[in-house]
């Protein structure tokens, strides 16, 4: 009997490097707008007021506010309400608007609810007062059931608008540099034969070149008019779309990405002349 050597597989080659050129005075930026925006989304609401007597005579409300922050889910029984409460309010405008809270009677428990109210709480105060007359007819038996909904008013969606606008831009800008700190890999994986660039895998025998593109870098994060020159490293292949190590082109230094280059080209046992 013979015995069989192992046939020796060379170790994957990794290429890592990254270009450290970054404005962390906008990482701050970023958080502060993020922040921003979650704040004025956090605080938008409606709320969905709803009463039966549906298999109970006694009747039953349910009172459910959709909410990021400070939701709201109550079931209540009819002749534990004594009313509800709607305040108008005049805004900085002159323009109208409704607090709205449920009161209820000393044996239910609850005391005061609070319903809409406060900086986001501006509710249309006809719909309010709508809400209300609902409510008393119900206790007193004139209608069996209703539901209805007692949204905030345009002030509130323009805030909440605003608010996915902060989110937005606070986030891409985040993206732009946090991207620029994280490192860049390459992996040759030599048993397989293939060359991993992010989440795509190329054969060696697909691979004709690999270059150093020149773009745009920060593109979202930078200033008006201005242009920030950034790089990235592209397989070119035979057949088909090239590849490039990330989907955005990293601002630094040309000679850095260029290093990057020349060292895939020598694991693949090409010159990187």
């Amino acid at each position: 009997m013979y015995r069989q050597h192992a046939r020796f597989k060379k170790p994957p080659t990794l290429i890592e490097y990254r270009t450290r050129w970054f404005r962390p005075w906008l990482i701050i930026v970023g958080l502060g707008l993020f922040v921003g925006g979650l704040v004025a989304v956090g605080g938008h609401h409606a709320t969905l007021l709803s009463c039966s007597r549906a298999g109970d005579e006694r009747g039953s409300c349910h009172v459910r506010r959709y909410a990021l922050v400070g939701s709201l889910d109550l079931d209540i029984f009819a002749d534990h309400i004594a009313t509800l409460d709607v305040k108008i309010r005049t805004g900085s405008k002159g323009g109208k608007y409704a607090n709205v809270y449920l009161v209820t009677t000393p044996s239910s428990g609850y005391g005061v609810i609070d319903v809409e109210s406060g900086t986001w709480g501006n509710i249309n105060p006809e719909r309010a007062l709508d809400a209300r007359a609902r409510i008393d007819a119900f206790k007193v038996g004139r209608i069996q059931a209703f539901e209805t909904w007692l949204t905030p008013g345009f002030n509130t969606l323009a805030l909440t608008i605003m608010g996915l606008v902060l989110l937005g831009l606070g986030g891409t800008i985040l993206r732009d540099q946090i991207r620029q700190i994280l490192p860049i890999r390459i992996v040759v994986d030599h048993a397989r034969e293939v060359v991993v660039l992010s989440q795509h895998e190329v054969p060696f025998d697909e691979i004709d070149d690999v270059t150093v593109e020149l773009g745009r870098a920060h593109y979202w994060s930078s200033g008006k008019n201005e242009y920030i020159p950034g790089h990235r490293v592209v397989v070119v292949r035979k057949f088909g779309d090239d590849i490039p190590a990330t989907k955005d082109f990293r601002a630094g230094d040309h000679q850095v990405h260029d290093g990057a280059r020349k060292a895939l080209l020598r694991a693949l046992g090409r010159d990187p002349s």
